[in-house]
């Protein structure tokens, strides 16, 4: 009997599908295999360009797979190195390294809407889950990236505004219900601060990317690849009422009469 046992272990997680990146240890559990004799994992086929490390050199049967970069099914082996026993394969098990498909954004916590009084601003602070749920992306980067805004109307003034690059930012632990989240906080707003107040909207198309190698400061994973749109969507009306949302919080709104709250 043989493990396959992911290091990110949580409850609902799946036991033959693996995230980008994961750590995923094999063992032994029994054998049978007498007298004593050398075990040893190979990759059999794998498209997800995962690789191999046999933790001991005494071939006992453990060893260390990290799962590919790119989505893929796994085949690995485990075979009989020495004795009379040797050379057929003792256990084959395969699974599934799958990459992010979406995301989810929820609104911090705790945290209060931006709103400056008399004027036309809304905002909050987003955090980010990436999706599937049932598999951990705790090895993987996640950055925004550029884009060009489209405004009209009272927000015509932010058509054609550039979307800068982002921080690149790690990924925490799996979680079977909300997914694995983005480990930082998400700033989204917009303000204008002229009147006479009109119908208007703005929209940013921001490609979120993920990537599994570490990056050089200031750059996007080296293997950077985009996985979902975050449509930052902003409305106006002739009352000054502003609201804002983004792939999946919101909408919410503010007036100019309400008092100040957050900060951005």
């Amino acid at each position: 009997m043989i493990s396959v046992a992911a290091r990110d272990h949580f409850a609902g997680r799946s036991p033959v599908r693996f995230g980008v990146g994961e750590f995923i240890d094999l063992s032994v559990l029994s054998a049978d295999v007498t007298p004593p004799a050398g075990l040893r994992w190979f990759i059999e086929s794998d498209t997800s360009g995962g690789t191999l490390t046999n933790v001991t050199a005494t071939n006992d049967g453990t060893a260390l797979y990290t799962a590919g970069h790119t989505a893929g099914a796994v085949t690995l082996v485990l075979k009989v190195l020495s004795g009379p026993k040797a050379g057929p394969t003792l256990a084959k098990t395969h699974f599934t390294v799958v990459t992010p498909t979406d995301a989810v954004m929820v609104q911090k916590p705790g945290s209060h809407l931006y709103h400056e009084h008399r004027i036309y601003p809304v905002g909050f602070l987003g955090n980010v889950f990436l999706r599937p749920t049932d598999v951990s992306f705790s090895n993987v980067y996640f950055q925004e990236n550029t884009c060009k805004g489209e405004g009209k109307g009272y927000l015509s003034g932010l058509n054609g505004k550039s979307h800068e690059i982002g921080t690149v930012v790690p990924v925490g632990k799996g979680n079977a219900s909300k997914g694995s989240p983005v480990l930082g906080d998400d700033s989204v707003w917009v303000r204008r601060a002229h009147t006479p107040y009109a119908d208007g909207y703005f929209l940013w198309p921001i490609p979120w990317h993920i990537g599994a190698r570490v990056p050089s400061p200031g750059k996007k994973p080296l293997d950077s690849k985009p996985f979902t749109t975050a449509n930052h969507h902003a409305t106006a009306d002739a009352t000054g009422r502003a609201t804002i949302e983004k792939k999946g919080a919101g909408p919410f709104s503010r007036v100019p009469d309400d008092p100040k709250s957050g900060s951005r």
